[in-house]
């Protein structure tokens, strides 16, 4: 350090994997630097895990700006999926790089190499050393990415005699933003708070009696539940009182009284530090026992996080569509109408369908019951409109009509639905499209057959697609006309209101159906379903005499076939016959990939050349041709480490441990076994997720591998879930739906499909997806599946604990 450094360091440690240096800023700011070696790709996953429970130690302790920096033996790439921390400058990532990306996203730091644009010569770290492979392995890390200016390697003006390049961040902390950054905003605290059981007072003493006149009686019933809420109002506690101590209200007391003159003026700077440092103490205390609470009534954490924020970032820029930033509140309102007004504009002129309403309508009156089951249907803790009536107190009538009307014809709407239909269709999920693309890969593979398949992603699809083509669509497929027309009018004229900072802003609503609302999802499949009617389907692949040649889950569609041909021809007129109706294909993300028997060539949309990807994430699951899932099982490895992180404050806390596993087998366990049901597990890879369950294991139980305790001790106290039993079981259930299924869908014949007029190629196959169950059951497993109840008790019989 310079001499010259005005404030001094505190502390410095060093180990053999990690320097640690903490530096004294003004104003009793700290600055926290962590300087790092991780272990190389040949290190095994224990010591990984090792090397990252001492440096997660490291960054729990406090300070005010924290940076980690060093080499870590990882390439990190870009960013990937929804990551938050991670630019999206860089280059690949490997697997190393999956786990300090999963660290980097539980624990909220920003890897700022990856915020800057940079050319490749100015990113690399590291070379080989015959000088033919260039890697970006070293990275700085930091908790505040608003004080870094800028990270880059240094060239070959600064030589350091090591195969490693320096990397230098440029970082400014500026006290006068800082503060500003840190200040909690009072200006929206509320002074008074809705009492439910005063609520309830008012109702009961109301005059709810009915006239003759539908209107007025509405309008009446608004207006005395308004004034119902507006006198349930009371004042709420200052929270500040529950958050405070006796004990540190006592030492507020006492500085309260004491007189800052000079003779007490150390005892008073001294006193200030121990209430700030009570202060701080007091409020972790009870926000870890609001989260504990909350994890005792099996309530959102989410929810509860949300209620905590102590401050909320106010936008403070704008990018217009000339590309121009605008900061003045005015300019951003008026390009925020401007967007929205544009989007939500109907672009594609569609006549209304030919059709009147029946006089007098065929529509049965809205029975109370199903008033009352849509209110039943309706979620709580929703943020109540401009009336201030909760949304699930009155769901403002018109979503509760929606709610009465699709459960009305709901089975309608499912029978319109082909098979390879699957989003917002009865009985179906996620999992039934992601068997049948797993088991089609599994196939090709194993028979060297060719497989196209392509993944279409539309722009603002709900938002974009014309009403009235969804109206035309519902005639075409039968529905009642007075529904129709019924639907027609809920739609005519409709505005919302968005609201940046304190006015309103009204956009006008020209087409789309309205997210949110019940009916809104089969609206949008039902003229999806038009779409592919007005075309003409050809290639596929032959399943048993049936032609596959698409999936469909909402908006989320993919196309199959076994040459590049069939698949550019059923993208364009998917192109053409989309337009018709309102949406787009949004280019840049539509992909395309092929498996290495199929011909090597391009697909193209309007002249415009496609992506091909090898690898593509459909439904949350990551796909490869190969049908390698490794890096799927990295992706819900990093999954889990993120859940984790949202629940580990409150499960660390509790002394209860049925309540910590119960909270680890709701959080963590769904995200690492998500889509297991498809998996060809094999013993190394169920190695890293029993790997990556026991790490969690240990930070539960705030022990590390130094206290040397076996894995079945920390099983026994912990209590969870073995994850390896739970993937299997989860499997064997999904097994035994498939076995039984008699609804002809995709998922059992493609499971059980194999090319008959092909001959599989001699050698060992890949692991296919049923060899564990005939394994665990024999080749006959499917008659004993046949039988729900015979099934599960074997089930259970050979995993008691799953």
């Amino acid at each position: 350090m310079d001499r010259q450094w005005p404030w001094g360091s505190e502390k410095i440690q060093e180990t053999p994997r990690k320097g640690v240096l903490t530096i004294n800023l003004q104003k009793q700011q700290t600055l926290r630097i962590i300087q790092v070696y991780a272990p190389t790709s040949a290190a095994d996953d224990e010591e990984i895990e090792r090397f990252y429970d001492d440096l997660e130690e490291e960054i729990n302790k406090r300070s005010t700006y924290l940076v980690v920096m060093g080499d870590f033996n990882a390439k990190f790439g870009r960013r990937q999926d929804d990551e938050t921390f991670i630019g999206p400058f860089g280059g690949d990532r490997n697997e190393r790089g999956e786990r300090l990306a999963a660290m980097a996203e539980s624990r909220r730091l920003f890897i700022a190499n990856t915020f800057f644009q940079k050319r490749a010569g100015r990113r690399w770290t590291w070379i080989s050393p015959n000088g033919e492979t260039k890697n970006e392995i070293d990275f700085i890390l930091t908790n505040r990415l608003q004080i870094v200016q800028d990270v880059t390697a240094i060239g070959r003006a600064f030589s350091t005699g090591s195969n490693h390049r320096l990397i230098r961040a440029r970082i400014v902390l500026d006290a006068k933003v800082e503060k500003k950054a840190l200040a909690i905003s009072n200006a929206d605290q509320k002074k008074m708070t809705f009492d439910a059981k005063v609520f309830l007072q008012h109702v009961d003493t109301s005059d709810w009696t009915l006239s003759e006149d539908l209107d007025d009686d509405y309008n009446k019933f608004i207006d005395q539940l308004k004034h119902c809420r507006q006198q349930s109002e009371v004042p709420c506690d200052n929270h500040q009182q529950k958050r405070i101590s006796s004990s540190t209200r006592k030492l507020l007391d006492q500085r309260r009284q004491m007189k800052r003159i000079t003779a007490n003026n150390v005892e008073y700077h001294l006193l200030c530090k121990l209430i700030c440092r009570q202060l701080k103490e007091d409020h972790d205390a009870f926000q870890q026992q609001t989260l504990l609470d909350m994890v005792e009534k099996h309530c959102s954490l989410r929810k509860c996080r949300r209620n905590l924020i102590q401050q909320r970032v106010q936008m403070s820029s704008l990018t217009t569509s000339t590309g121009l930033k605008t900061k003045t509140r005015t300019g951003m309102e008026r390009e925020c109408t401007a967007f929205y007004t544009s989007l939500f504009k109907s672009k594609v002129p569609i006549d209304s369908p030919p059709i009147r309403q029946s006089t007098p309508t065929s529509i049965p009156d809205v029975l109370s019951s199903e008033v009352r089951y849509a209110l039943q249907q309706a979620e709580n803790d929703k943020a109540p409109g401009k009336d201030r009536i909760e949304i699930e107190m009155l769901k403002a009538g018109g979503p509760t009509l929606w709610q009465a009307i699709a459960s009305r014809f709901s089975q309608e709407f499912d029978e319109q639905q082909p098979k390879e239909q699957a989003g917002f269709h009865s009985g179906y999920s996620t999992i039934d499209h992601i068997q049948v693309l797993n088991q089609l890969i599994e196939r090709c593979q194993e028979y060297k057959t060719p497989l196209v398949l392509a993944f279409v992603d539309y722009e603002k699809a709900f938002d974009s697609v014309e009403f009235n083509a969804v109206l035309q669509a519902l005639h075409r497929q039968g529905f009642d006309n007075d529904y129709i027309v019924l639907l027609q009018e809920l739609n005519y004229d409709c505005t919302t209101d968005i609201t940046l900072f304190y006015k309103p802003l009204r956009i006008p609503i020209g087409r789309g159906v309205r997210q949110g609302d019940t009916i809104s999802p089969k609206l949008f499949t039902a003229c999806l379903e038009d779409v592919f009617q007005q075309m003409e389907l050809t290639g596929g692949l032959n399943i048993d005499g049936q032609k596959l040649t698409h999936l469909r889950f909402a908006d989320d569609i993919v196309l199959i076939g076994d040459t590049t041909a069939d698949v550019q021809k059923m993208l364009s007129d998917l192109d053409r016959n989309s337009k018709a109706v309102g949406l787009r294909m949004n280019r840049a993300k539509t992909k395309w990939m092929q498996n290495q028997h199929a011909d090597a060539d391009s697909i193209k949309v309007d002249d415009d050349a496609l992506e091909e990807v090898s690898s593509y994430v459909y439904l949350g699951q990551e796909l490869t041709m190969n049908h390698d899932i490794s890096s799927e099982l990295a992706r819900r490895r990093k999954a889990a480490w993120i859940s984790f992180a949202s629940i580990r404050e409150p499960a660390i806390s509790t002394s209860d441990p049925k309540l910590r596993a119960h909270l680890f087998n709701l959080t963590a366990i769904p995200a690492l076994i998500y889509g297991s049901e498809t998996w060809s597990l094999t013993k190394k890879d169920a190695e890293k997720l029993a790997v990556t369950e026991r790490a969690m294991e240990r930070r539960l139980l705030k022990v590390s591998l130094r206290d040397r305790i076996p894995n079945k001790l920390i099983r026994e106290m912990s209590k969870v879930r073995d994850v390896i039993y739970a993937a299997t079981k989860s499997k064997l259930r999904w097994a035994g739906h498939v076995a039984r299924r008699t609804d002809d869908r995709w998922t059992s014949s493609v499971t059980e499909w194999f090319p008959r007029d092909i001959k599989r190629t001699r050698g060992r196959p890949a692991t296919r997806w049923e060899d564990s169950i005939a394994k665990e059951f024999g080749r006959q497993w499917r008659r004993v599946a046949s039988d729900r109840r015979r099934w599960r008790e074997c089930c259970d019989l050979r995993y008691p604990q799953g």
